[in-house]
């Protein structure tokens, strides 16, 4: 009896042990596989990356300078493109909403709002008072001079937006950085408390 005891309670140690080397093989394992950088989140990222290399931002203002320029160099195309600008606009405003309740830091919010934002509304001012009403009118006498001046807002917000980017570009790589770390410590951790 004490032998078959000793069998049950050794078997029921190793069924208990090898469970914990499961639990943390397959814990270290789903780990590996949802991480930053993992298979999942470069899948995630390539996806949001085509999107934003296929469309224009609401935030960058090119597609509606490029629809005004058109308008002005081939007024016949004022008809489809004039009324774009207020989807646009209504895109600008929604991404400009979304962006207050976001988790960045001080200093890309602050390149945001301060500069990025602050200099498109400026932008699409001049667009929607201005531009849209001299286009719709079809007068390239007064169009010319105020497409001038949404040139220099345009290129203005430009520099502001390119800045943002490298700024965003570093954040990312040491977030991405710190995310890597973080994980690797992580599976150590749950590697370790399942050998123990």
């Amino acid at each position: 009896m004490t032998l078959n005891l000793k069998i049950v309670v050794t078997a029921a140690g190793l069924a208990l042990a090898a469970g914990i080397v499961a639990v943390a093989g397959v814990g270290a394992q789903t780990l590996q596989t949802l991480k930053v950088n993992g298979p999942i989140y470069k899948e995630i990222v390539d996806g949001k990356d085509l999107i934003a290399d296929i469309l224009p931002p609401p935030l960058y203002l090119i597609e509606s300078y490029a629809l005004a320029n058109e308008v002005f160099v081939h007024p016949d195309t004022a008809a489809v493109n004039i009324p774009r600008f207020d989807v646009l606009k209504t895109l600008y405003e929604e991404r400009r909403e979304y962006w207050k309740n976001s988790t960045l830091p001080d200093a890309l919010r602050a390149k945001l709002y301060d500069e990025v934002i602050a200099k498109g509304d400026r932008y699409w001012s001049t667009l929607q008072n201005e531009v849209k009403p001299a286009l719709s009118a079809g007068d390239a006498s007064a169009v010319t001079p105020i497409l001038s001046r949404l040139k220099v807002e345009f290129h203005d917000h430009e520099t502001s937006v390119n800045q943002l980017v490298t700024m965003a570009s570093d954040y990312l790589v040491s977030r991405e950085s710190y995310a890597a770390a973080e994980s690797s410590s992580r599976e150590l951790l749950v590697l370790t408390l399942g050998l123990l």
